[in-house]
């Protein structure tokens, strides 16, 4: 009895190890992803903020041509 005991613990002991190892590997690809998606996040506002720039330029450029046209005729 006391050796199927011990053979229980050992199986305990290893399925506690790899669960840990499991864990840690989870938590790291966790950490991974989320640095990612900061990145996505952070891409994706800066290419909002040049679509915000891009299309006040294009309205000043417009908005200029049109007054323009305007002192000319």
């Amino acid at each position: 009895m006391e050796l199927q005991v011990d053979i229980w613990l050992r199986e305990i002991s290893d399925v506690s190890n790899e669960r840990e190892k499991l864990q840690m590997e989870y938590a790291f690809e966790f950490s991974h992803q989320n640095q990612q998606l900061q990145r996505n996040v952070a891409n994706v506002e800066l290419a909002k903020m040049d679509a915000d720039f891009l299309c006040r330029k294009h309205c000043k450029m417009w908005h200029e041509f049109l007054a323009d046209e305007q002192e000319q005729n």
